[in-house]
């Protein structure tokens, strides 16, 4: 599993600033809020409140945003398929979307769909 650093913030203001990055790759995503609150296993994401102090919400977050990262990488200049490429389907995932994985299998999904797109570069 690919590791992330995230889950090691203590300061509020880098919490703050990873929750408006959450904010931004979801809006990419065109995600409703109950997909948002799902694949952080929590419901207070708002656009003004930093992430909470809590190590799984933290970990996801960051994987989460290794998967946007790398979706830029794949797609500079296609932000439509960058933004549209959680909801395909996916021959590697079994036909599925890396959406469904993720919120069918939480962590564990968030982190096969990491791999996927990291691998693919």
């Amino acid at each position: 599993m690919p590791e992330t650093l995230v889950h090691q913030l203590k300061d509020p203001a880098a919490r703050k600033a990873l929750a408006e990055a959450l904010h931004a790759l979801f809006d990419e995503w065109a995600l409703p809020q109950e997909d948002r609150t799902e694949l952080l296993a929590w419901p207070g994401l708002g656009p003004e409140a930093p992430l909470p102090q809590d190590a799984g919400v933290l970990e996801r977050a960051g994987h989460l945003l290794a998967i946007g990262r790398a979706l830029r990488r794949a797609y500079p200049y296609q932000p439509h398929r960058r933004g549209g490429w959680v909801s395909l389907p996916e021959p590697a995932l079994g036909g599925a979307s890396p959406l469904q994985l993720m919120l069918a299998e939480g962590l564990k999904g968030i982190c096969r769909v990491r791999e996927l797109i990291e691998s693919e570069q």
